[in-house]
């Protein structure tokens, strides 16, 4: 039987405060405790912009070829490498973190939009 002193956590977005009882209109499946997956999408397409005019800056300085920089996640050192037709991040573990390619783009759910931002801003 249910007591009123029993608390129940509710699941919650912080994006748009959908849960686990009332999904987004779209439908939606968690990305983070705290995170679903339509809010996630909506904050890629920024990040895929930025990854693109970074890239985009890189080139027009002459770089033809493939090019490394290093950025930081958080603490954390992290390595993106440029060419011509692909942009790649890579973790401190050196995994595959996000992508943008002719064919479209990839990124690990472990990691918010958000956090990967600011390596397009500093890492010019």
């Amino acid at each position: 039987m249910f007591d009123e002193n029993d608390v129940v956590e509710v699941r919650r977005c912080v994006g748009c405060g959908c849960t686990d009882r009332r999904a987004c209109p779209e439908g939606c499946y968690w990305i983070k405790p705290d995170l679903c997956s339509t809010c996630w999408a909506a904050e890629v397409d920024p990040l895929i912009e930025a990854a693109l005019d970074w890239s985009n800056s890189v080139a027009e300085r002459g770089n033809s070829q493939s090019d490394t920089f290093a950025g930081r996640i958080g603490d954390r050192p992290c390595r993106i490498e440029a060419t011509p037709s692909a942009i790649r991040v890579f973790d401190h573990l050196q995994v595959e973190i996000f992508s943008v390619e002719a064919d479209g783009w990839r990124m690990l759910p472990a990691y918010h939009p958000r956090e990967l931002m600011p390596l397009f801003e500093t890492a010019r």
